[in-house]
């Protein structure tokens, strides 16, 4: 009997030993992975950008934005179960909110995967870093989920992070442990102090962990744990400070996504909440002080693979300087989604505030023929006064709130205004980041004077050189190597030509020269609000004509074709040229000034080899360019 006994309390002593790693084990059944699904129109835009750097030689920058197309990113949930047997996964905002929908991933103990497909997005606060998702038609995959514990935690508390943190560029199971360090930890930064305070805590958090459980142990709870927060930020310089928001938070996070799905079931309810932004977007717009945070919060995601790339490269050109300029593109690399979205919304308002007097907007209805479509997913069009133009606006539902699903910025009021970007030279045109090469092709002419340069006519029998009337008139094209950097060519015709006196046995007789060449210049220009360029010229004489005066006699006439014999038929020439451009609005017309100098680089006419003699003009000229993308 002493060992029958001896033997039960062993065994009884073990099962206690293995509960907590049992719980262990089933934890991860509760835990999934979140994978991002991007709307199709990001997925293609992705590509586009990919397809550009890959043009531009730059294989890892083109992977980088392709994996974003294919594969996305990803963070952690957990699932609850509401007295009804509702089914939820909760998780953290910036987690799904650039998704159309997402993957919930379950993790085998065989290594293998169980995935939810399109599990759609039913809440993401607006204030709060949560977001609820349900199963797809939602299912009640479990029975029981996680149990909430809503009470303060105190310092020193053992807790348990849980999740799936990137681990060789994909997800890996953790479960950490640490201890509550800061049981109420107030960071602006983070989380507004007037909505809740926040946990901080050493339970090791890596990229990934987002929106996994902060968790106690409770060995008389099924799942072996409670959650007492949502594991959300890092702070990246110094060691094992984590932060969670409170599952007494969390729980009213819940509560409100509850009363969402409520709302989706009556249209009327959704129509007055519309009714209501739309009325709200007006109001701000209008505003002498509008609330930025507002606005901004209308832009949705879906936005994104419409105007994103278009709206991020406008904003890139309107940068005041350099420096505001590479953080957008450092943010625009580090998370070009929400980059792209913020972009959208500084392209709004700028195309506005700058272009319309907003005092005047007013909220005129919902289009009569969307009326019927809400609560369906078709997009609500909205349509807006101002001044005498109207703006229409489509709205959609987006993770529980309406949300602006297309914006037609060419129908906004004073869109054809230039901005500050377009008052450079070449405004709009130059695009930085897109991957377009930009082709300009134009006329130019110019008008100016001509003469020669060269040793022989500082001596006897040639004196009192001097200029003639010198014009020019062609075509041109240019093409951007780089956003600063332009080749161009074209095809010119140009008069040059000199006068000068000349004494031939005692008698003085005066010449005047005027030879067309046709010229083909190359050229690199560079552009930085104003343009400076450099090149070479390869001239042909195409025609020649001119005067013989004798000033004893008074009589003239014309230069024969045995007097241009001794003027070279080809010759090089050193083209530099500076000017002003202007962007035209609304279109991609550019018009400009320059003025140029060209001097021939070899002699033109047959003098000992010791003496000189060089065309050259200095002119002024006018051109108009049009703009066309590649």
């Amino acid at each position: 009997m002493k060992n029958k006994h001896s033997a039960s309390v062993i065994i009884v002593l073990m099962m206690l030993f293995l509960l907590p790693n049992l719980s262990h084990a089933r934890l991860k059944d509760y835990v999934p992975i979140i994978k991002v699904k991007y709307h199709q129109k990001t997925k293609d835009t992705f590509n586009n950008i990919a397809t550009y750097f890959e043009k531009r030689g730059d294989p890892q920058a083109a992977e980088f934005f392709r994996s974003y197309a294919e594969s996305g990113s990803w963070g952690s949930g957990f699932i609850v179960v509401d007295k009804s047997g509702n089914n939820y996964i909760i998780t953290n905002r910036h987690v799904v909110e650039q998704s159309e929908n997402v993957d919930v991933v379950f993790e085998n103990e065989d290594g293998s995967e169980k995935i939810f497909q399109d599990c759609p997005i039913v809440y993401t606060d607006n204030d709060i870093d949560l977001a609820v998702v349900q199963f797809p038609d939602n299912k009640r995959v479990f029975k029981r989920g996680f149990d909430f514990d809503t009470g303060l935690q105190r310092e020193r508390t053992e807790v348990f992070s849980a999740g799936f943190p990137h681990l060789l560029n994909r997800p890996g199971w953790q479960l950490s442990a640490g201890i509550i360090s800061n049981e109420k930890a107030y960071v602006p930064e983070m989380m507004d102090p007037d909505i809740t305070y926040l946990i901080q805590h050493s339970a090791t958090i890596d990229s990934g962990n987002s929106g996994g459980p902060l968790l106690i142990e409770d060995r008389s709870n099924p799942l072996g744990y409670r959650v007492i927060g949502v594991n959300t930020w890092k702070i990246t310089n110094r060691e094992n400070v984590n932060f969670s928001i409170p599952a007494m938070t969390t729980t009213t996070v819940l509560e409100k996504a509850k009363a969402v799905e409520e709302i989706y079931n009556n249209t009327s309810l959704l129509k007055e909440e519309l009714l209501k932004n739309c009325r709200t977007l007006s109001e701000e717009l209008g505003s002498d002080e509008p609330d930025l945070e507002v606005i901004y919060r209308y832009i949705s995601y879906a936005i994104v693979g419409e105007n994103g790339w278009e709206s991020f490269l406008t904003i890139l050109d309107a940068a005041p300087n350099r420096r505001e300029r590479e953080i957008w593109e450092q943010s625009f690399f580090y998370n070009p989604v929400q980059t792209m979205r913020n972009a959208i919304f500084y392209h709004f308002w700028m195309d506005l505030s700058e272009n319309a007097d907003l005092s005047s907007i007013t909220f005129s209805g919902i289009n009569p023929e969307d009326e019927e479509k809400v609560g369906t997913p078709s997009e609500i069009r909205s349509n807006y006064k101002i001044g005498g133009d109207t703006m229409e606006i489509a709205w959609n539902l987006e993770y529980g709130h309406w949300r602006i699903s297309r914006l037609d910025f060419s129908s906004l009021p004073g869109h054809d205004v230039p901005h500050k970007r377009d008052r450079g030279p070449t405004g709009r045109v130059t695009r930085v980041l897109s991957g377009d090469r930009i082709i300009l092709l134009g006329i130019r002419t110019s008008i100016g004077s001509a003469g020669a340069r060269g040793d022989v006519y500082g001596f006897s029998p040639y004196s009192g050189k001097g200029g003639i009337f010198s014009y020019s008139i062609g075509i041109e094209a240019e093409y951007s190597l780089s956003p600063y950097l332009w080749a161009a060519s074209g095809l010119n015709y140009v008069r040059k030509g000199m006068q000068y006196d000349r004494d031939v046995t005692g008698t003085l007789f005066e010449y005047k020269e005027r030879i067309g060449y046709l010229q083909i210049p190359l050229m690199i220009k560079l552009r930085m609000g104003f343009f400076l360029g450099a090149g070479v010229g390869l001239n042909f004489r195409v025609s020649s004509g001119g005067e013989e005066y004798n000033t004893v006699t008074g009589l003239s006439q014309e230069l024969t074709s045995t007097y241009f014999d001794n003027i070279d038929a080809f010759n090089f020439s050193l083209i530099m040229t500076g000017g002003l451009e202007y962007f035209l609005r609304g279109s991609s017309t550019i018009v400009g000034f320059d003025i140029t100098l060209d001097y021939h680089l070899l002699n033109d006419k047959d003098f000992p080899a010791n003496e000189t003699s060089r065309y050259y003009t200095i002119s002024a000229g006018g051109f108009v360019k049009f703009g066309f993308v590649r």
